[in-house]
């Protein structure tokens, strides 16, 4: 349903909730990676894990939703989807965290699934392994409670200490690392019970790893990549955009059998700049869907392609500057969206990128891949820093090209002109 009021339109713009299979308000691609994803794991032989990236705003959350909720994957796997920033502390993960909410996820999933019934004998033997982790709650001390019950209480203590973001040298992580081969040597036991029983695989969704910082998450996937590999069940792990292009990575992905990148919606093609209509046409229609545009604005057509434009293609950001027009009305009693509201809304969102001073410092940068449609590898921590905070955006044609955020775009000319100007004699 369309909303027909400023308010309604305000909540069905809301950039925080990803969509689900089915939603009224989806806009595919072509040549969606999550088809080449879902054709990966369906054929795969082995346990498989895969990378999954793509810029903030790019639809990550809800291509890996819909790809949770297809019917074929449903029938084939074992679904975990979850959100490692609602459990982890993102700002301290590393791969002992990491591992043990997984442990955790498949644990709770497994003694949950109707008919199946996990060994004794497992149950005993991790539970025997908790005992020797030192915690607050000294569980070691509960002996006579039974294993099923004891397993669960003490992964949810343990993860809540996680959490906290206890520092790599604390007592807990000391006890956890060198215990983590074992624990997963007794997790991969119950894996193949439920694989037998059910006669289906575990299929795991890591969400929102990408948000990690850039350093927390190269030490992850570089030094400890290897570590994460030794669940024996289909993971699919998110990453930052730019650890893609990081002078390590292709030492990550030898760890990992794929690696999938989401791309924006290509709103210009890459030579001629010329508006590439087709997909122009989807942004909008993302637009139409949420709200009757007849409505509620003044001008339907020029509104749309101004907020298109100045999304760069990615849907979160048009979901943000259209809510961001949106309240703007509502907030000086306007009944529908005029042409102000949206300059106002784009002015606001340029603002953030002008008062960073790493844009300020790295202008001719900027304006080098503008130029080219190309990023200079040679300076990585300036690519990285840039491609995380969205001033440099990825496309793709037959191949992957760049451009700089369009919000960009008109300051990085008034700042070099202004400095040419400073140099003339």
């Amino acid at each position: 349903m369309k909303a027909e009021n400023i308010e309604d339109a305000i909540a069905f713009f809301d950039p925080h909730l990803p969509l689900h299979r089915g939603s009224e308000f989806y806009v595919g691609r072509e040549r969606n990676p999550r088809l080449e994803v879902k054709s990966f794991l369906l054929r795969a032989g082995r346990a498989v894990k895969i990378l999954f990236t793509g810029f903030k705003g790019s639809g990550k959350s809800t291509e890996l939703n819909y790809l949770a909720g297809d019917e074929e994957i449903e029938e084939k796997f074992l679904l975990i989807n979850f959100s490692v920033k609602k459990i982890l502390n993102l700002t301290s993960i590393d791969y002992i965290d990491l591992l043990f909410v997984m442990a955790e996820q498949i644990y709770d999933t497994a003694v949950s699934i109707p008919g199946v019934e996990i060994d004794k004998n497992s149950l005993e033997l991790l539970k025997r392994w908790g005992q020797k982790v030192e915690t607050e709650e000294k569980f070691s001390s509960k002996a006579d409670v039974e294993a099923k019950t004891w397993i669960s209480s003490f992964f949810a203590s343990v993860t809540a200490r996680l959490k906290m973001g206890y520092s790599k040298d604390t007592t807990l992580k000391q006890e956890l690392k060198p215990r983590m081969t074992e624990l997963w040597n007794r997790l991969n036991d119950i894996i193949r019970d439920v694989r037998v029983q059910t006669g289906k695989n575990l299929l795991i969704i890591i969400d929102d790893l990408n948000k990690a910082d850039i350093d927390v998450a190269e030490e992850l996937f570089y030094i400890y990549g290897h570590n994460l590999t030794i669940p024996k069940c289909h993971i699919l792990f998110t990453i930052p955009i730019s650890l893609v292009y990081s002078e390590n990575f292709p030492n990550i992905e030898r760890n990992f059998d794929k690696t999938w990148i989401l791309p924006g919606f290509k709103i210009y093609e890459r030579e001629s700049q010329e508006r590439c209509e087709h997909n122009f046409e989807k942004m909008k229609e993302i637009i139409r869907l949420r709200m009757d545009v007849d409505k509620l604005t003044d001008e339907p057509n020029e509104i749309m392609n101004i907020l298109v434009h100045y999304s760069g293609g990615f849907v979160r950001e048009l979901i943000i500057l259209t809510q961001n027009a949106l309240n703007k009305a509502a907030a000086f009693g306007e009944r529908k969206i005029c042409i102000a509201d949206v300059d106002e809304a784009v002015h606001d969102a340029k603002n953030t990128f002008i008062n960073t001073t790493y844009i300020r410092e790295n202008i001719e940068y900027l304006l080098s891949v503008e130029e080219t449609k190309t990023i200079v590898t040679k300076d990585e921590e300036i690519t990285r820093k840039l491609l995380h905070n969205l001033s440099i955006l990825q496309y793709k044609n037959c191949e992957n090209w760049f451009d700089v955020n369009p919000l960009l775009k008109d300051f990085i000319h008034e700042v070099s002109a202004e400095e040419k100007d400073i140099e003339k004699p």
